[in-house]
């Protein structure tokens, strides 16, 4: 039901990199989580008709998805899975609610990645200076930047600190220029939310087949509110800015959580995802960072997914891998 852009760029467009992560917030508006006796229920599209169902039953589904794939393949039973997860999700809540999913379908998780922690795995050992290390990524549910602390002589990595931001920078804008010039709250109805969403992602295929300039037109709010409103020209430079801003605010927001100077409280940064092979968010990062060794001659998402299909394949049961950013998708998608 979302906007799906044509972007003639690869997937990893800096342009388009938070296209996901607005269709994301979209869907959390159009189908939020409510509780009812302290269960957790989300309504999805079946048939053209909204129907609501246990969070966990939505998982569930993703899940017995993946699992069908893997039997297909593997032409096994699967009975035990692995998920990697950013840091922000590997809590007790989301491992509680993944656990549920799973035991619904027949399959125990064996074992739950930290993402950034795995990440640096894959640059260790580390250098006896480094101490601490910036791991950033971002995909399609969001971004997220993760302050690790390595131990002395690579004895382990602890998470400190972690922030991770959901949705897209010139959506917000948008929505930030309707509440200031005329007090309408997009982000309040998923309709509209939708609507907007889809605006600036046309302004974006525009500007990435090559473009100039490309137009934001929210002139379908006109009737419902009364006001005039005038569409927004922007041009490629200035959307690179929004969402190189949008980068640079997230990583400070999480180094603020433990030092009052922040970037000099970095000695290393690797960048994970989509994130990596980006030239424009590699000079960002030079910019913030400088002499500072940058990490991102490897693809950490990659090792991870490595890493984790070798313990697949050393357990007794047949074992299937999953990806937070493909359950992520799945929720974009809905």
């Amino acid at each position: 039901m979302a906007f799906r852009p044509n972007c003639p760029q690869p997937s990893n467009c800096l342009i388009h990199c938070f296209s996901e992560a607005g269709r994301f917030v979209v869907n959390e508006k159009l189908f939020p989580i409510r509780f009812a006796s302290n269960v957790a229920y989300v309504n999805v599209l079946r048939n053209g008709t909204v129907t609501s169902i246990p969070l966990v039953f939505f998982f569930a589904r993703y899940l017995y998805e993946e699992k069908t794939k893997h039997e297909r393949i593997a032409e096994c039973v699967v009975t035990e899975a692995i998920i990697d997860l950013p840091h922000c999700y590997n809590n007790e809540h989301h491992r509680w609610i993944l656990n549920s999913a799973a035991a619904i379908i027949g399959v125990r998780i064996s074992e739950f990645l930290d993402r950034p922690i795995f990440a640096a795995l894959s640059y260790s050992p580390f250098p006896p200076h480094v101490r601490n290390v910036l791991v950033f990524e971002f995909g399609s549910g969001g971004l997220c930047s993760s302050l690790l602390e390595v131990q002395r002589g690579n004895l382990g990595i602890t998470v400190v600190a972690s922030h991770r931001s959901y949705g897209c920078p010139l959506v917000e804008l948008m929505g930030e220029e309707m509440e200031d010039k005329f007090g309408i709250e997009i982000k309040e109805s998923g309709a509209e939310l939708f609507s907007v969403n889809a605006a600036c992602d046309l302004a974006k295929n525009a500007l990435c087949s090559g473009q100039p300039r490309a137009v934001v037109n929210l002139s379908f709010l006109q009737g419902k509110y009364g006001v005039q409103i005038s569409p927004q020209v922007f041009d490629l430079a200035q959307v690179t800015q929004l969402n190189l801003h949008w980068i640079g605010e997230n990583i400070t927001r999480c180094l603020l959580q433990v030092e009052e100077d922040p970037m000099n409280a970095v000695d290393e940064v690797i960048l994970v995802g989509d994130s990596v092979g980006i030239p424009d968010v590699k000079r960002m990062l030079e910019f913030l960072f400088p002499w500072r060794q940058l990490r991102d001659e490897l693809d950490p998402g990659t090792f991870i997914r490595e890493l984790a299909l070798d313990m697949a394949a050393s357990c007794d049961d047949e074992t299937m891998v999953v990806s937070a950013d493909y359950i992520e998708r799945f929720w974009s998608w809905l």
